[in-house]
């Protein structure tokens, strides 16, 4: 793997070449541009944009590699996309196929490479085009968190079962659970913005979390949940917020009385001006999702957009200086902030951005918990000090 980027580099650069330069195209056989026969193919063109795209946010390529697929995004739209009735879209000009030898023979020519038939929506082609536009999307805020590492906590909320191989694994909240209560898209959206992700199975103190940037706790574990949880303890807190304090930005998940250790989570929040109310709001019975609707209204320093977000079983918060309300749901507090020190803390009462309600399966279109995140993310990825 230490080769990657070095190939990464060497192949770009020969790509970045080959780019058309009026049209930002990739023809179908690179080294001859112009000859008669040949022309502009889409599945590459797609591919392209997208692997040096994410080149530069992984930070493997210069951003100066920007221009060459923002010009090549550009050509695909005005080349490729076609639309139609309502909201159909389609993606022309990919090759059906190309290969070696078989019968009937197929010989490498040239004249084999571009009398191969071409077609539309072809699946190799809408699949390039998908990974080209989500990078593209990501472009702006492309090097946001490149340098930072958001680990996730895994030790007061520490819960394990048998995974697909029979072997006891954490799960609930983690990086790397792809089931409905994992992290694993809200870790997605971070590396999204060239964050790494990591986890802590530890307890949290300063030295522990030196190299993080981002430390999530999300709800504590009760003993229903967990057999030996760690609870918050004022060790514990005290480690935390003087991590805070000298430019950490930590995000405190809580949950419902019944689903979290609220004991152990206030003596952590009270450092902030934040305290977890035993209250039980936003409960849900069955699939009547509305009891869940909570309503941002964009404009705000942490959500630009306004968004329709899905809470169930929360509870509320009490705040007093240093900390500040953010979003509020008749009358209670779910969302909060705080400056301690060089750092800042954000709080909310669910862990609302595991894979169940992410994932577009579950709930109803309205709802946009995923679009939500991203906006999150962004927020607190700007909160981290530049200078460290």
């Amino acid at each position: 793997m230490a080769d990657v980027p070095f190939l990464l580099r060497r192949d770009a650069a020969a790509v970045a070449k080959v780019q058309d330069p009026a049209t930002g195209m990739w023809y179908q056989v690179l080294d001859k541009p112009g000859a008669p026969g040949n022309y502009f193919e889409s599945s590459a063109s797609c591919m392209f944009v997208y692997a040096l795209t994410r080149g530069v946010r992984r930070g493997y390529l210069a951003p100066s590699y920007l221009k060459v697929t923002q010009h090549g995004y550009r050509g695909i739209l005005s080349h490729f996309i076609q639309t139609g009735p309502g909201d159909d879209v389609s993606l022309t000009g990919t090759v059906r196929g190309a290969g070696l030898g078989g019968d009937p023979y197929r010989d490498g020519s040239y004249a084999y490479y571009v009398g191969e038939k071409v077609g539309t929506n072809d699946p190799k082609g809408v699949g390039a085009f998908l990974l080209a536009s989500t990078e593209i999307e990501n472009a702006p805020d492309i090097g946001l968190g490149r340098g930072d590492t958001v680990l996730v906590d895994a030790w007061f909320n520490s819960q394990r079962r048998p995974d697909a191989y029979g072997q006891i694994s954490l799960f609930h909240y983690k990086w790397n659970d792809e089931s409905d209560p994992g992290y694993s898209l809200f870790g997605h959206i971070f590396r999204n913005f060239g964050a790494d992700t990591a986890e802590l199975e530890t307890a949290p103190t300063v030295a522990n979390l030196r190299h993080a940037q981002v430390y999530i706790i999300p709800s504590p574990d009760t003993l229903e949940k967990n057999p030996n949880p760690h609870s918050i303890q004022p060790e514990d807190a005290s480690q935390i917020a003087e991590w805070v304090r000298q430019g950490g930005v930590l995000m405190i998940m809580g949950n419902d009385p019944a689903n979290t250790d609220l004991n152990g989570l206030n003596v952590l929040a009270a450092h902030f001006g934040m305290h977890y109310n035993n209250v039980l709001r936003k409960h849900v019975e069955g699939t009547h999702w509305e009891m869940g609707k909570v309503a941002i209204p964009g404009g705000g320093p942490i959500f630009r957009q306004a968004h329709a977000v899905y809470m169930k079983d929360v509870s509320t918060l009490s705040l007093t200086p240093p900390a500040a309300a953010q979003l509020t749901d008749a009358g209670d507090i779910l969302m909060a902030t705080a400056r301690y020190g060089k750092g800042t803390v954000f709080a909310t009462v669910d862990p609302w951005l595991y894979n169940e309600y992410t994932d577009g399966r579950k709930l109803p279109p309205e709802y946009d918990n995923y679009a939500a995140g991203v906006e999150l993310a962004r927020w607190i990825l700007t909160q981290v000090p530049q200078l460290r």
